[in-house]
């Protein structure tokens, strides 16, 4: 019985982890994405993104702490509506650690914050043909 009852809170605190959704503040419906883990024919490996994406964010964004970062995400995106040479682009993703404070209020001896926790990201977007790499911060909200 006190086995089945472990069990039981297990899967219900598993099915409640899972049942997290991330929305993100850029419009996902532009483009379609899939994981970059190994070199494809005519592009770069993906640790090569990996240290562009680093390089352009030194030059870009001064003072950014990759350490307060988790490890990056490499993927290839395909816009439906961009100009031609910015249809597919590689994307180097680098998610906050720490979770934005979004503040709350107290009101008659109650405490209430607003919504969920909010992670911010940075996003570099490098062009198939090397040409331009794009700087862009998001936010990802756990719904």
């Amino acid at each position: 019985m006190k086995n089945t009852l472990l069990l039981f809170l297990l899967l219900c605190s598993a099915s409640r982890a899972l049942a997290y959704e991330f929305v993100s503040s850029e419009d996902r419906s532009r483009f379609d994405s899939r994981s970059y883990k190994t070199a494809e024919p005519g592009l770069l490996a993906p640790s090569a993104y990996i240290e562009m994406a680093k390089m352009a964010l030194h030059r870009q964004l001064k003072g950014v702490h990759l350490n307060l970062y988790s490890d990056q995400v490499v993927s290839r995106r395909s816009y439906h509506d961009a100009p031609p040479k910015d249809r597919d682009v590689i994307c180097v993703q680098f998610v906050s650690q720490e979770p934005l404070n979004e503040g709350g209020y107290i009101s008659r001896g109650l405490i209430a914050s607003y919504g969920g926790g909010v992670m911010p990201a940075i996003l570099v977007l490098i062009r198939r043909d090397l040409s331009k790499i794009y700087v862009n911060v998001i936010t990802y909200r756990i719904q």
